[in-house]
């Protein structure tokens, strides 16, 4: 049955029908206790608020304010002592709560300090008395946790109590004091850096520069401060709360303009209009394929221009004319060795010759001629005209093509030059009849019908390309492959072919040309709209792009394709791109910080309203609830002020990031977090 004292004094009791009535009571002389009669059984009566008050109350609150020492305290005190101190208690509720937070924070730390700094006693015994230890404000959260609730329980044990429910309480207090801490820390710094005035002009006070566009920069990022990046990184993930992220989002809203803007300054650089990859492969193909119809019709129209020309060579010109020309080859500086052995198609040209300008009759075979020819009816052509000798040339040059070995390459070139020599100084002579004119209007016809096939059918890698981007034996390749042909598979231009590729193109195309704009344009835009899966790359991903790109193996590519104003933009702009990446521990990549935060904000309201509750009652809790609210609102807006200053603010400006080292507020939180009297 309960016991109560009315406010008359009187000892009272609660009968079985659930009534207060008056009952008999005694007095303890050696207790100073009052005990009451409840049912047959003396019992003591709580005493009253007795207000005075001296200064050993203090020191006693204090003592037992020590965990398990208090218990151990309390247990040796007297039972006139120990109802003193519980009605210090009820009499002065804050002063006692102080004074024994104030002996526990004491007495922990001074057991703290006597640890050895390392060693066993010192990872068993840090935890334990309070202090939190891990590398990562997860880790702390465990490890107070962990040793608040063995504290905890072996408070609870010392001091008569339950010691489940202790260390429920110990864990709960023990997991949330780093974070805790951690927040009264950066209150603190946000508090003094929010009452400084913001200085937030328009556009920010931390600038870079592509071309004429001013690129933003925060203050952190100015100054290479991880810290400071770390804490705007929280606003924009919410965890200082709605204001600061709006603080946050409005500058990555503005800098994103700035970014877009700067991205068009380097498109504009080249000319032309926004391309895409595909369309920029679409747009090559074709120009190719037009280029290549023209280039071939020019070509032919200035053989056929020389096929109306009339000109030829008397016969007697080509008398002996395969030792005229072994003459000159074995008369050089770096004479010439012919044999069918190694130069197999050197010999072969000078045996071609023997048999058709060199012998007699000249012999110079065409299949399709009329029957009207003059020798052999249909197989020869008679008298040498610059039309049969051009014949001759094509087929030495067929023979030509033949050789595989440098030696023979180089011989079957001496032979086709002393070819062209000789057939010039005989159009120079008296031998010659005819227009002028013709001879060098089949050396024009052969140059530029030499730079039609060296344009449009190179050897190796790249030849074929050009040959696949026509058409050529029915290639259909997808705009895509020509993307990969031009631009290159992985690294952007870090391959030779790619390299080649440009070359070829730049050439068929023309540096001024529509076409050329559009694969500039569509290089452009698989460097700047690159993308991490279906998003845009990040700064640090296109950080790397453009320095293999412009600095690594994409370089020379880079020249190759791009005037030098647009590479210089694409380094001020990879520059930016450098000075925006967040720095080494700047960024939560797990994503726990938000998630943290508002863990602690919830604990924090918890235990300010178990708090209230302890000291006042349900008012107390509704106050310690509306006191929360109340300074987490105000907090919020010092964040949002303090986030404005670090976005807007210049880098020399003082600004204040909370530490990335541990400090000794989050490391010992659990020791204050321990001694709160909650539940003594």
């Amino acid at each position: 049955m309960a016991i109560a004292m009315n406010d008359a004094g009187d000892a009272m009791t609660l009968n079985p029908q659930g009534q207060w009535v008056p009952t008999q009571t005694a007095h303890n002389p050696t207790t100073g206790e009052t005990l009451a009669l409840d049912g047959g059984q003396w019992k003591p009566v709580p005493a009253g608020a007795n207000p005075q008050w001296s200064a050993s109350d203090l020191g006693v609150a204090a003592m037992r304010g020590v965990p398990v020492a208090g218990g151990v305290y309390e247990q040796s005190m007297s039972p006139a002592d120990l109802a003193r101190a519980k009605n210090f208690d009820v009499a002065h509720p804050y002063l006692s709560t102080g004074a024994k937070m104030a002996g526990g924070v004491v007495g922990t730390s001074a057991a703290l300090a006597a640890l050895p700094e390392t060693g066993l006693a010192a990872a068993i015994g840090g935890p334990m008395l309070g202090a939190a230890r891990g590398a990562t404000p997860l880790a702390r959260m465990f490890s107070g946790a962990a040793g608040g609730a063995g504290l905890g329980a072996a408070d609870a044990a010392t001091r008569g109590e339950n010691p489940v429910t202790g260390a429920a309480i110990g864990g709960v207090t023990g997991a949330a004091a780093p974070a805790l801490a951690r927040a009264v820390d950066s209150a603190r710094g946000a508090l003094g850096s929010a009452l400084a005035p913001v200085n937030r002009t328009t556009p920010a006070a931390n600038m870079m520069r592509v071309g004429n566009v001013d690129f933003p920069l925060t203050g952190p990022e100015a100054a290479g401060n991880v810290e400071g990046q770390r804490y705007l990184e929280n606003a924009r993930q919410g965890t200082l709360g709605p204001a600061a992220k709006a603080q946050a989002d409005a500058f990555d809203a503005a800098r994103g303009q700035a970014q877009a803007a700067a991205q068009q300054a380097i498109r504009s650089s080249v000319g032309g209009a926004p391309q895409t990859v595909h369309d920029a492969a679409q747009i090559a193909q074709e120009g190719v394929q037009q280029q290549q119809a023209l280039d071939r019709a020019y070509a032919q129209a200035h053989y056929e221009n020389f096929g109306q020309m009339q000109g030829s060579i008397a016969p007697q010109a080509f008398a002996n004319m395969g030792g005229a020309i072994r003459n000159q080859l074995a008369q050089g500086t770096q004479p010439a060795v012919i044999d069918d052995l190694i130069t197999p198609a050197a010999s072969r040209m000078l045996s071609h010759i023997d048999t058709t300008l060199g012998s007699a009759p000249i012999n110079i075979q065409n299949r399709a001629v009329p029957i009207t020819a003059p020798t052999a009816p249909g197989t020869q052509v008679a008298g040498v005209t610059l039309q049969g000798v051009d014949q001759v040339r094509k087929q030495l040059g067929s023979i030509a093509s033949a050789a595989n070995n440098r030696a023979d390459a180089r011989a079957s070139k001496l032979v086709m030059d002393a070819f062209d020599q000789h057939i010039q100084n005989s159009v120079d002579s008296a031998l010659y009849s005819g227009d002028p004119n013709a001879l060098g209007a089949l050396q024009d016809a052969r140059r530029i019908w030499s730079t039609y096939m060296q344009t449009y059918q190179p050897q190796g890698a790249v030849g074929g390309i050009v040959q696949k981007m026509l058409g050529a034996k029915g290639a259909t390749p997808s705009y895509d492959d020509i993307a990969r042909w031009m631009y290159g598979a992985n690294n952007i231009g870090a391959s030779g072919t790619a390299r080649g590729v440009a070359q070829q193109l730049r050439s068929i195309l023309g540096e001024q040309s529509p076409q050329w704009q559009a694969v500039q344009q569509g290089l452009l835009s698989k460097i700047l709209d690159a993308t991490q899966g279906a998003a845009p790359a990040g700064a640090q991903k296109m950080a790397t792009i453009l320095d293999r790109f412009l600095t690594g193996p994409g370089q020379q590519f880079a020249r190759e394709v791009l005037p030098p104003q647009t590479t210089a933009l694409l380094d001020q702009y990879r520059q930016i791109m450098h000075r925006i990446t967040p720095l080494r521990g700047a960024i939560n990549t797990s994503g726990t910080a938000y998630h943290l935060a508002s863990m602690a904000r919830w604990t924090l309201n918890a235990l300010m309203t178990i708090a209230g509750h302890h000291v006042a009652g349900p008012l107390g809790a509704i106050a310690g609830y509306a006191g929360h609210n109340v300074t987490d609102a105000m907090a919020r807006g010092l964040n949002a002020r303090a986030v404005a200053r670090q976005l807007y603010s210049p880098a020399a400006a003082p600004l204040y990031a909370p530490r990335s080292a541990v400090g000794p507020l989050e490391r010992y939180a659990g020791i204050a977090a321990r001694a709160a009297p909650i539940g003594r």
